[in-house]
């Protein structure tokens, strides 16, 4: 049976993708450019994950870091040609990375997602590549090559239901790196206040006993390039989940409220530098004789 609440938020999606990539903003010129490009490679492309996510959690103007796109093959004189136009850099998973003013994009082979490749998530098709996602917040892809008039496809799993829960849960648990699932799972749930599922609460717990409160604490600073949260936040987090789950809280939830998303006021547009110059000194680098002190 078909969930009235879950086509209401698909359309929300389709419209603001819509507007994202056919908007006729200055700051996103490039975006449309890039993303027309694609189309004249005539393959398959699909937006997958936190960009989404954040087109419909966000309910103002906000940055967006780097798109994630996911096509069906790199196989062709086409795309050897817009790599080499925009000077892109291949990376260790077999795919691409562009930085064209400000926007950044990570290009991709389907059959080249680790899931896939791992044989984790069977038949590399996009209506499974949601399936790949560790969690359901970014179990979500759309399709970008689309025409005019044309309703944009779209595959998900457990994403929609994920945001009108308001509750994180684990998608795939098998991943490479489980201490960076850890960090990226409180990081959103603090900054969404999202709660936490039962399968999820567990595996934070398992994988943090793992690593410590400073390791999180600087994959933090490394994924996002800013020090948002401190080796004590961390503690005080894994210690305050660990309590709710021995008391059987149902939905767990990480304490002290959320932090506010950065907005602007002139929409939707790609981070830059100055936005980087605002943020405070990293925690790191705080004290001498840090393990990581540069």
């Amino acid at each position: 049976m078909i969930d009235p609440k879950i086509c209401q938020q698909e359309l929300k999606l389709r419209k603001r993708v819509e507007l994202l990539l056919r908007g006729r903003a200055k700051h996103r010129k490039n975006l449309t450019r890039i993303v027309n490009e694609l189309r004249g490679c005539r393959l398959p492309a699909f937006i997958f994950g936190g960009t989404l996510r954040d087109l419909m959690i966000y309910k103002g103007p906000l940055i967006l870091r780097d798109l994630d796109i996911v096509v069906e093959n790199l196989n062709s004189a086409e795309f050897d040609s817009f790599f080499i136009r925009h000077q892109s850099v291949k990376n260790r998973f077999g795919g691409y990375h562009l930085n064209v003013e400000g926007w950044k994009f990570d290009v991709w082979a389907l059959a080249n997602t680790w899931a896939f490749k791992e044989k984790h998530v069977r038949n590399a098709n996009f209506d499974s590549l949601p399936k790949t996602s560790f969690l359901n917040l970014e179990a979500i892809v759309i399709r970008i090559d689309t025409e005019r008039f044309k309703v944009r496809e779209l595959f998900s799993s457990g994403f929609f239901e994920a945001l009108l829960e308001k509750k994180l849960e684990i998608n795939l648990e098998e991943n490479p790196f489980p201490i960076n699932c850890v960090m990226r799972s409180l990081t959103l749930a603090k900054r969404f206040n999202f709660s936490l599922g039962p399968h999820l609460t567990k595996y934070i717990l398992e994988y943090g006993k793992k690593s410590s409160p400073e390791e999180l604490a600087y994959l933090h600073w490394r994924h996002y390039k800013r020090a948002t949260y401190s080796p004590s936040d961390f503690a005080r987090w894994l210690s305050e989940i660990g309590h709710q789950f021995r008391t059987g809280v149902k939905n767990v939830q990480i304490p002290g409220g959320t932090v506010q998303p950065e907005l602007l006021e002139d929409g939707i547009q790609p981070s830059r530098n100055r936005i980087r110059s605002r943020v405070a000194k990293p925690w790191y680098q705080w004290k001498s004789g840090n393990l990581w002190e540069c």
